[in-house]
């Protein structure tokens, strides 16, 4: 005869609103983990944001960036604002920001999501957006055009 769980009264709780352990556990997941990089939304022919013509010091910087921005937690690159990273939300509203859009056929919401951070001050900057741990990269940016430096 096959031993019956034994359901408690949270876990029959916790079914009927969707909540529990699993969810908790997954937030605690996230939180802990660190952030990884995707090119799957990257346009590369930007007809704007184009990168293709720099030197390989350039490349290197990026690479180095990334490698670095791999050792932190989402919420401490969300919660960043030192000077050297200038990592912040993108507004496609504000009249200084030169695009209204992604423009990710079917994944509008994302353009809510948008932020950036710097390469490093005179080599531009990284645009996408993060959900959970996964910053997904829309443009590099090595000539600070979507968000154009005050002093230029």
């Amino acid at each position: 005869m096959a031993r019956q769980k034994r359901i408690s009264s949270k876990t029959k709780a916790s079914a009927k609103t969707g909540k529990g352990r699993i969810d908790a556990f997954r937030d605690e997941q996230i939180s802990n983990a660190y952030i990884t990089f995707s090119l799957r939304f990257l346009e590369c022919r930007h007809s704007v944001f184009r990168f293709n013509a720099k030197e390989a010091q350039y490349y290197e910087k990026l690479i180095e960036r990334l490698h670095e921005l791999s050792n932190w937690k989402a919420q401490e690159f969300l919660s960043n604002r030192s000077a050297a990273l200038r990592a912040h939300p993108i507004d496609f509203r504000d009249s200084r920001v030169k695009a209204d859009t992604f423009g990710i056929p079917g994944w509008e919401e994302c353009d809510e999501l948008a932020y950036q951070f710097a390469v490093s001050r005179s080599l531009g900057r990284v645009h996408g957006f993060l959900i959970d741990t996964v910053f997904y990269v829309r443009w590099i940016d090595p000539d600070h055009r979507l968000y154009p430096m005050k002093n230029r």
